[in-house]
């Protein structure tokens, strides 16, 4: 054992028969170097993520500004788009339509943020009203009562306008009238099963005849509602039906004559 012992110490070199403390210094070296390397690493490493850091947050800003560019852009492609339809229909606008069109675009967009409507709805709702004949100032306070509509009745802006410019029609209605006239429907769908939808629809179909014969906007609203829950008809049906039967009630009344 002790033969081999020397063996082996002899191909160690001197340093190894050496005391402890001289065998050791070569490896705590070794050890050393391995850490230096090690932080080295460690500075790379920490370089590389900071560049990765910085270079993703350039690149995030880089599309942000893409996407805000193409936000204006399509904004004011909306705005023009929106401004030539009106010029179109706007006769109550005043003396120069172009510069009216432009004032209720510019308006509109700002009640779409207010609403949080999105889509094109509000400017199709500001056409509608605009072939009323209505003035600037009109056809916003209408566009407004329209989204109002779409947030309380669960319809669409445009859809509401349709509704909302049918019912100015048959009863000859203003503007004006219209914040308390969605009020009033608003409560009929909260105490019945009947729609406000419905509703609509039914005062489209059958206001003028049910207004010729005598009728209120109120009263037909209330006689759609009470029909709807007791039979679960539809606005429509209900409407043509309360036609029908005022067409034939003036028919009558003008025969006894």
């Amino acid at each position: 054992a002790e033969a081999a012992l020397n063996r082996i110490q002899g191909l160690n070199g001197p340093a190894a028969r050496g005391s402890g403390l001289a065998g050791a210094l070569p490896a705590a070296g070794a050890v050393a170097s391995v850490g230096r390397a090690a932080d080295h690493m460690g500075d790379s490493f920490q370089n590389a993520a900071g560049k990765v850091l910085v270079w993703t947050a350039a690149i995030g800003a880089i599309f942000g500004a893409v996407r805000t560019a193409k936000g204006a852009v399509a904004t004011f492609t909306e705005f023009e788009a929106g401004a030539i339809a009106l010029q179109r229909v706007g006769r109550g606008f005043g003396s120069d339509i172009a510069d009216g069109a432009r004032n209720v675009s510019e308006e509109l967009l700002k009640l779409k943020v207010q609403f949080g409507s999105t889509g094109d709805e509000a400017q199709q709702a500001a056409v509608t009203f605009s072939r009323l004949g209505l003035s600037q100032n009109e056809v916003l306070q209408a566009v407004k009562v329209s989204l109002l509509a779409a947030n309380v009745a669960g319809i669409g802006a445009a859809e509401a306008a349709n509704l909302l410019a049918a019912a100015m029609a048959q009863f000859e209605l203003k503007a004006r009238d219209l914040p308390d006239l969605l009020d009033k429907l608003n409560t009929l769908e909260n105490t019945t099963r009947v729609r406000t939808e419905d509703m609509l629809q039914s005062i489209g179909r059958a206001g003028a005849v049910f207004r010729e014969a005598g009728g209120s906007f109120e009263e037909l609203a209330a006689i759609t509602a009470v029909v709807a829950q007791a039979t679960g008809r539809s606005g429509a049906e209900i409407g043509n039906a309360l036609k029908t039967i005022s067409t034939r009630f003036s028919n009558a009344e003008v025969q006894s004559k």
